[in-house]
């Protein structure tokens, strides 16, 4: 928020600066938003976190668009289910069969 700030003030748009020292390792299209975010509702704590929020807000919306694509609308109760990995129980021992009894492993001869 400091960065903005200051690019704010002293009109230097492209290499953000904190403290005047150059953050040449972040890239000024957040500070970008968050002025244009002081712009609109002025100086605070929670004008500078309203990007952060919208951008939030903005994955996780694009998250469910995405699975709802992916999976239709039966997501949620397809997240929940396991895979389907030891669907099939009969060749494992010591689990219940499909008739209902423990299957154990079959005596060496």
């Amino acid at each position: 928020a400091g960065g903005a700030r200051e690019m704010l003030e002293t009109h230097q748009w492209l290499v953000p600066t904190n403290n005047d020292v150059p953050q040449l390792q972040t890239p000024p299209f957040l500070y970008w938003l968050i002025v244009l975010s002081y712009k609109i509702f002025g100086f605070g704590a929670w004008q500078s976190l309203l990007v952060s929020w919208i951008g939030y807000a903005t994955g996780a919306v694009c998250t469910y668009l995405l699975t709802t694509r992916l999976y239709g609308r039966r997501a949620p109760s397809a997240a929940r289910r396991p895979p389907r990995l030891l669907d099939d129980r009969r060749d494992v021992p010591g689990v219940r069969g499909p008739e209902g009894r423990r299957r154990l492993p079959e005596p060496a001869d």
